[in-house]
């Protein structure tokens, strides 16, 4: 009975840790979009559009995945 219970508390703290660390890589990829808007401000370049658009992919995907992950674990 100590081995299921020491094993349950285990797998409670994975899903704490993986559920605070993809909250953190969404705020990183919200930062990361940020920056892309902060940049294309001071400096103008041709691929301006796409690089925008690659920051929006990487938030959307970071917030499907943290979707997804409370899906399959809760």
């Amino acid at each position: 009975m100590l081995i299921e219970s020491n094993t349950l508390n285990l797998w409670v703290l994975f899903e704490v840790f993986l559920f605070v660390f993809l909250a953190l890589y969404i705020l990183l990829a919200i930062l990361i979009v940020r920056q892309i808007y902060l940049m294309n401000k001071t400096l103008e370049t041709g691929i301006a559009p796409y690089i925008k658009v690659i920051g929006w992919f990487h938030l959307i995907f970071s917030v499907m995945v943290l979707a997804f992950a409370i899906l399959l674990i809760s």
